[in-house]
């Protein structure tokens, strides 16, 4: 091993250079000048284009000058003949560029004789290297810049959309705004990343026209930083000062070395921590509690890597309760995982016993890997994924079982005066109880809570009571404890979060008590520097007051007084995603690149877009689905939560199911058809327990995977996760075609339903109340299946039986198609009986009183 040192800090002309922050922002940079060319700048090379692009605001400071290098010498063929000294930055952004080139690059199964770049080519949809897809079907993305608060980025199919010069032009005004602000290597690294992800995520990082274009040029830099940071480290800690020989004479040789580690980490418990809640202020505490675990898992994920001296770049994904990190593989960094898992578990019991836990694996891994050009191992998700569940195994360490048990303990201590708290059932000292905020105001008795819980129920107030096109709310982690503080479960020390507004957050600042910054969805710069998180973030509001459950279960039918006063419950995920994880993507493309950009399009859709759909802003050509009419305004739902690949959303019970088929069709949009995700959606009183709402319908979205388990893409609805008649379970295919399209449209147009659709009622129409409607459901739910019951109740319908002569030939040909089309339906128990048994329940919940 190499014996001389590269330090982390130089003395150059008397300024200390952090050089691991300067090769994360050159690698983020390094690619800039692609902007420029194809936005018609001059015919030089990108790397030309991207140096003098940044001269202007790099200045001669010995960062800027590094930073500069690095991108006007990222290629070999120039670095070659750079004549730069053995241990210049340049060596380590061209070899990490190599290397994330290696994990973007494919060629395309379909690139025929297509040779040469194409500047006006647009990204195309990474979901497209899913086997299957022909060229016809391909879907690409529209050059254009990233904004949470205007129209979604849906892909769009051929003919492909030209990215022009005008698009690119804009793109780099607003980069250059930016810069003219602060320049880059006065920047943190995470705060060029947020600006590069608002800019280029929708650039395409090659425009070869014989590879697939499916990497943007944003995840593209991510990569190339996450390496290039790792890959110092690892230098670093053996000791190696010449980066041209480990880099640049001898890089290929070296990638096969096991420099890196891959890094993960699960959060169990999450589900009965979030939704055992009380009904009082439940939506609140419940946005409150899987924001508050969110914010848990993002500190630990920064504090780790602000101890390691990385950025954000080097996160793969996070979302769901989950994380995927690219480090060094160096003694220091295992180390400090090590310390960093335990302290957080600690402070987990300490706080909520055993009813949280994270935990953690890590792997080595080399470049080829990452390139996927190793074929003799499992791959680096399922090896890491190994690791965990062994860690989930093993829970705790000899030291927290020894505590654990223990008598006299700090976590089995008891003294006089100490109360459980109403919610958590945490025992602390009486005084440090307090009302339930949600109560506050009322008469009577109060809940008595922790300041945990009340914090947890107040980061939720902040969150959908203010405004956010009005008011800026930031998530401060703080050093000290202040008045609605919530403590977190930190690796290291004592945290706490807290919700504060701009003004808040500068007293905070100026008593220097904030570690770290979050914002939620926007961009906006401050003199606070936040780490943006995406954040399903929609509530239903009637004349800006935020409705609560009992409000959202009035809202069902509408306006009128029918509608049956339900609220409506939905939970979700992905079919099939651990598969694609785990086995890989097809073929050539199971690379980490894909896998990062794949992520992060789909913690985009779960936690930015889904909004969106809330307010009816659906892919191009996509109208709302609605059961009965069509409905002015945005749905009355709320989400609870969605990240990750998982959903929880609550609202008016039709709402809610019309939002459900909108969603499911925009998400086959946005994945190309190649993602599905499965449902329960139950129909609870207000009232109703949330634990109990929750676990119902957990227990009907695992029937829904189960209706075809090699297609999953279903829907249970209705029921109590009990028998199957509580519960029918469609492909979503068949809810829209099967029981609205056919069965529900049929009863519509041949029955007058009081309520439902009288003011359309059409010549020859027959009329029918809820009591026929429910002793046809009666008969069609019996489990041997009364044909003549069935006949006799049909044959009631019959019009010349009540009308006699006065029964027209519409009415008679109009009953005519009902016992036709109702004898075929209920005499067979598929398909067609179970969906017109759920349009006949669909139509009675619609026509029952509020």
């Amino acid at each position: 091993m190499y014996e001389s040192r590269i330090s982390s800090n130089l003395a150059r002309g008397g300024i200390m250079v952090n050089q691991l922050k300067t090769v994360t922002i050159a690698s983020l940079l390094h690619d800039i000048g692609k902007v420029s060319y194809r936005a018609g700048g001059e015919k030089k090379t990108h790397s030309r284009l991207g140096a003098d692009f940044l001269d202007a605001f790099c200045g001669e400071t010995e960062a800027g000058q590094a930073i500069l290098r690095c991108i006007r010498y990222h290629h070999a063929k120039v670095l070659k003949n750079s004549h730069l000294a053995d241990n210049d930055l340049a060596y380590l952004v061209c070899e990490a560029d190599n290397i994330a080139a290696g994990t973007d690059r494919r060629d395309a199964a379909d690139k025929g004789e297509a040779f040469g770049f194409d500047s006006k080519l647009s990204l195309e949809n990474v979901f497209n290297v899913f086997e299957g897809t022909k060229k016809e079907d391909k879907s690409y993305f529209p050059l254009s810049e990233l904004n949470a608060r205007e129209m979604p980025d849906y892909p769009v199919k051929s003919p492909r959309p030209i990215a022009s010069p005008g698009e690119y032009a804009k793109i780099l005004n607003d980069l250059k705004a930016n810069f003219q602000r602060k320049a880059p290597q006065d920047m943190e690294p995470n705060e060029l990343l947020r600006i590069l992800e608002d800019t280029v995520s929708f650039v395409p990082s090659s425009t070869d026209k014989s590879q697939v274009a499916d990497i943007s040029l944003y995840d593209h830099v991510k990569m190339t930083a996450a390496v290039a940071s790792a890959l110092y480290r690892y230098l670093r800690s053996y000791h190696v000062d010449n980066l041209k020989d480990y880099c640049f004479t001898h890089g290929e040789k070296h990638r096969r070395d096991k420099n890196m580690l891959f890094i993960s980490a699960d959060f169990s418990g999450i589900q009965k921590f979030i939704y055992r809640v009380p009904t009082k202020g439940a939506m609140r505490m419940l946005r409150g509690r899987s924001f508050y675990l969110q914010i848990v898992m993002e500190n630990i994920i920064d504090e780790i890597l602000s101890r390691l001296g990385l950025s954000r770049s080097n996160l793969i994904y996070s979302g769901g309760g989950h994380f995927y990190m690219l480090a060094d593989n160096s003694e220091e960094t295992v180390q400090l995982l090590e310390k960093a898992f335990h302290g957080v578990n600690d402070r987990l019991l300490e706080l909520y016993g055993t009813r949280l836990y994270v935990a953690a694996g890590w792997v080595p891994v080399c470049a080829e890997e990452l390139m996927g050009k190793t074929t003799d191992e499992d791959s680096v998700f399922y090896r890491v994924s190994r690791k965990v569940a062994e860690k989930k195994r093993g829970r705790y360490s000899q030291s927290q079982i020894k505590q654990m048990i223990a008598e006299n303990s700090q976590l089995n201590f008891m003294e006089p005066g100490m109360r459980e708290c109403g919610l958590c059932h945490h025992s602390l000292k009486e005084s440090l109880l307090s009302d339930y905020m949600a109560e506050r105001g009322e008469e009577g008795e109060k809940l008595k809570v922790c300041p945990q819980c009340n914090g947890m129920y107040y980061l939720g107030k902040m969150m959908i009571d203010r405004n956010p096109e009005k008011e800026a709310t930031f998530f401060v982690v703080l050093n000290q404890e202040k008045p609605d503080s919530i403590r977190l479960p930190a690796p290291f020390h004592n945290q706490w979060l807290k919700a504060v507004t701009s003004e808040e957050g500068n007293e905070y600042m100026k008593e220097g008590i904030i570690e770290r910054v979050y914002s939620k969805n926007d961009s906006t710069t401050s003199e606070m520097i936040a780490t943006r998180l995406w954040v399903g973030d929609y509530a239903a509001r009637e004349n800006g007051k935020i409705l609560d459950f009992a409000d959202l279960a009035e809202q069902a039918g509408g306006k009128g007084k029918k509608g049956i006063r339900r609220l409506g419950v939905l939970r979700a995920d992905v079919d099939w995603l651990g598969a694609v994880f785990m086995a890989g993507l097809p073929g050539v493309y199971g690379t980490l690149s894909r896998y990062a950009s794949l992520s992060r399009y789909l913690s985009m859709f779960f936690a930015g877009i889904i909004s969106h759909i809330c307010y009816k802003e659906l892919p191009e050509g996509q109208k709302p689905f609605y059961l009965f009419h069509e409905k002015e305004g945005e749905r009355a739902v709320h989400i609870v939560y969605s990240g990750g690949d998982d959903i929880f959303l609550v609202g008016a019970w039709d709402d809610l199911l019309e939002m459900s088929v909108d969603l499911r069709k925009a998400f086959r949009t946005y994945t190309n058809g190649q993602l599905s995700f499965s449902a329960g959606l139950g129909f609870f009183s207000p009232s109703y327990p949330v634990i109990r709402m929750a676990s119902d319908t957990g227990k009907m979205e695992n029937s829904a995977k189960k209706k075809d388990e090699s297609v999953k893409d279903s829907i249970a609805l209705f029921g109590t996760g009990g028998s199957d008649v509580d519960m029918p379970v469609f492909r979503w295919t068949e809810l829209e075609e099967g029981v609205w399209g056919e069965k529900m449209q049929f009863l519509l147009s041949h029955f007058v339903f009081a309520g439902v659709n009288d003011e359309e009622k059409k010549l020859g129409m027959l009329s029918a109340g809820k009591s026929l409607l429910y002793r046809l459901l009666e008969i069609l739910n019996e489990p041997i299946f009364n044909l003549a019951h069935f006949a006799y109740v049909i044959a009631r319908m019959d019009p010349e039986s009540s009308k006699g002569p006065k029964c027209t030939e519409e009415e008679k040909q109009c009953y005519s198609e009902v016992r036709y089309a109702f004898f075929q339906w209920g005499k067979h128990s598929g398909e067609d009986r179970k969906e017109l048994e759920t349009a006949l329940r669909l139509v009675i919940y619609r026509m029952r009183d509020k």
